[in-house]
């Protein structure tokens, strides 16, 4: 990818786009899409620029538009919106160096709107007092169950009160296995991941989604991953990489013992096992009171196995920036963001091994030097509300 690949605006509380940055303003920036998860973005402008046309310093209008409440960023790629949400912070410093400063604007992207949510037990209604269900349950395929409780609890159908106009939702092709999930004031995002992680478990589909800016509007969006291990190869031997790192445990789980609703020896008890190959018998205990359906206990135990799993490998890999940038290489052969996307599976050689595995997150950072796209393989081991926005672009930036 190259720098002219990429148009980032800043778009105001309205979603309307109020500009566009430079090739000048994006020397210090990083963008992160991630698959099924809050992604991230960092951009750090000048605080004042020299108009071209008087030769007299001004206040960088875009930089103060992007620090401000509610206005946001759209990334744009070859292949469409790649990453969009808004700020949620910013920072200015100022030296004997640079006396005129900068600010350092953090955001995250739009599936926060759906992190922001909770499933309501009842969602007909935003008065507690007139709840008329316990639990939304819900029984069908795994892609209807997302748009469902997204629908009902900030979309089109949900309440004067918790909808957000600007969010529309794509077409719904009903795919994965039939599951049922009954939330009551569950996390919206939390639920979201269940199901796709259920999906997985069940029959092996992976479904992602993410919501994302198109024209004027929010859109909730689900696909299913692209199997590319065939086409894409990343291989230190074949010049496709610079960097790789591999990581590898036993996973904290092999049983789970899933409790449902009632009381003491009354209550439903279901016992789902995997087997790790490492001679462990790890067990959890998993508080599920707010159901005594058998599937849905079942479902629970699952998919803390296949969490458990996912989170005992994780990969980073650093395609080779020299490719990227040659212009001389044909398009084809480079290994540019667009060709593969976060979801999608891809084979990455780790000391000899080829191993097929889908890419969780896709870093992209620009500085004067030109882009550079690394990525993330399997799934994130931490959840990105349980560390700091801070924390994970300093990561990401010591890898990259």
């Amino acid at each position: 990818m190259l720098p002219s690949d990429l148009i980032v605006e800043v778009r105001d509380a309205t979603l309307q786009r109020q500009g566009q940055l430079t090739a000048d303003d994006l020397t210090d920036a990083l963008f992160e899409p991630t698959s099924n998860e809050i992604g991230v973005w960092s951009i750090t402008l000048p605080h004042t620029v020299v108009d071209e046309n008087t030769g007299k310093t001004q206040e960088h209008r875009l930089c103060r538009l992007l620090r401000t409440p509610g206005y946001g960023l759209i990334v744009t790629g070859p292949d469409g919106v790649i990453l969009s949400g808004p700020t949620v912070g910013a920072a200015f410093e100022a030296s004997i160096a640079d006396p005129e400063g900068s600010w350092t604007i953090e955001g995250v992207s739009d599936l926060q709107l759906i992190a922001d949510a909770l499933a309501y037990g009842d969602p007909t209604t935003y008065d507690l007092a007139a709840q008329g269900t316990a639990n939304d349950s819900r029984t069908d395929d795994a892609e209807s169950l997302l748009y469902w409780f997204v629908d009902r609890n900030r979309g089109p159908a949900a309440v004067f009160e918790r909808r957000n106009p600007a969010l529309t939702l794509a077409a719904n092709l009903g795919r994965g296995p039939t599951l049922k999930k009954s939330p009551r004031f569950q996390n919206l995002l939390e639920l979201s991941q269940e199901i796709v992680t259920e999906a997985f478990a069940l029959d092996g589909i992976r479904l992602c989604f993410d919501v994302l800016q198109i024209t004027d509007h929010l859109e909730f969006r689900v696909w299913v991953a692209d199997d590319k291990s065939d086409e894409l190869r990343f291989d230190h031997l074949n010049g496709q990489l610079d960097r790789t790192s591999y990581e590898y445990a036993a996973p904290d789980l092999t049983e789970a013992i899933v409790a449902g609703g009632d009381e003491g020896t009354a209550r439903v008890m279901r016992r789902r096992t995997g087997n790790t190959g490492w001679g462990r018998h790890i067990e959890t205990f998993i508080d599920r009171r707010n159901t005594e359906d058998a599937t849905e206990l079942d479902q629970s135990g699952d998919e803390a196995l296949a969490e458990a799993a996912e989170d005992a490998a994780v990969f980073e890999i650093v395609p080779n920036i020299d490719l990227a940038h040659d212009d001389d290489q044909p398009r084809s052969r480079r290994l540019d963001y667009g060709k593969w996307v976060v979801g999608d599976l891809v084979t990455v050689v780790i000391a000899g091994e080829e191993i097929t595995v889908p890419v969780a997150s896709a870093p992209i950072r620009v500085s004067a030097a030109g882009v550079l796209v690394g990525a993330t393989l399997g799934s994130l081991a931490v959840d990105a509300r349980t560390r700091s926005l801070a924390a994970r672009l300093s990561h990401l930036e010591r890898s990259l």
